[in-house]
C-alpha cells in the first residue's frame, strides 16, 4: 500500500478543487453572462447568447484546470483541450435549456463535466471505466442536490447586494459551490480507490522487479560458474 494516496488528502483536495472550481468559475460567468447585456427573458438576443456562451467556457476552463491541478502529472490538459472541453460542457448546458429549461440545463452541464472527468483519465489507470462511471453517477446526482439547494432560495440569491448583476453572481457561485462540494463528496472515493489501484499495481511490478534484481546480484558468483 502507498499510504500518501489513499488518505483523506486526496480527499479533501478533489472535494475542494470542485467546489472551488465551480465556485469561482460560476462567478466568473455571472459576471461575463449578465455584465454588459443585463437580464434576458427565456430566449435570449445574439449578444446575450454569445456572452453567456463565452462565460460558460470560462467557467469550464477555470473548473477543469483547478481540478487537473488535483490530478497532475495524470491529467495534463493544454489550453485547447481544456477549450474544447469547456465548450462541450457548454453545448450540453445549451441543449438542456433549450429543450427543457431551468433546470434541465443545470443537469446536462454537471453530466458533461462527469463524463470528461471520467475519459480524462481513460488509459491512466488501470479501471477507467468504473471511475468514468462513477464521475458520470456523481455529477449527475450532484446537480439534483444543487438544484433541492437552490430552487428554495433562488429569489433571496437573485436579490443579493441589490440584486442585478450581484445577484446573478451570486446565485451563480452559489451553484457552483455547492453543487462542486456535493460532486466533489460523491465522486472523491472512487477517485481514491482507482488511483490506488493503479499505483499499487505499479509498486507491485517495481517490487517484484526489485526483488529478481537482488537474487540476480546475489547469485552472481554462482552464476559464473
Amino acid at each position: 500500500m502507498i499510504e500518501s494516496i489513499q488518505p483523506r488528502g486526496l480527499w479533501l483536495k478533489w472535494i475542494f478543487a470542485n467546489g472551488f472550481g465551480l465556485a469561482i468559475g460560476g462567478m466568473w460567468h455571472g459576471f461575463i453572462g449578465h455584465g454588459l447585456t443585463g437580464e434576458h427573458q427565456f430566449w435570449l438576443t445574439l449578444p446575450q447568447f454569445m456572452m453567456h456562451t463565452i462565460g460558460f467556457i470560462v467557467l469550464g476552463m477555470v473548473a477543469l484546470s483547478i481540478q487537473g491541478a488535483v490530478l497532475k502529472p495524470l491529467a495534463r490538459a493544454g489550453y485547447r483541450q481544456l477549450l474544447i472541453k469547456s465548450a462541450i460542457i457548454c453545448m450540453a448546458f445549451w441543449i438542456g435549456y433549450y429543450s427543457g429549461g431551468i433546470p434541465v440545463d443545470i443537469i446536462c452541464g454537471f453530466a458533461a463535466l462527469g463524463v470528461i472527468n471520467g475519459l480524462g483519465l481513460r488509459g491512466k489507470v488501470a479501471n477507467w471505466r468504473r471511475w468514468m462511471l462513477a464521475s458520470s453517477i456523481g455529477f449527475t446526482l450532484a446537480s439534483g442536490i444543487v438544484i433541492a439547494a437552490t430552487l428554495p432560495i433562488y429569489k433571496v440569491l437573485l436579490a443579493a447586494f441589490g440584486g442585478g448583476l450581484f445577484g446573478h453572481v451570486t446565485l451563480w457561485t452559489y451553484i457552483g459551490f455547492v453543487g462542486g462540494i456535493a460532486a466533489g463528496f460523491l465522486t472523491a472515493p472512487f477517485l481514491a480507490k482507482s488511483l490506488q489501484y493503479d499505483l499499487d499495481t505499479d509498486a507491485n511490478a517495481l517490487a517484484d522487479h526489485s526483488s529478481q534484481l537482488m537474487n540476480s546480484l546475489l547469485n552472481w558468483p554462482a552464476d559464473r560458474h
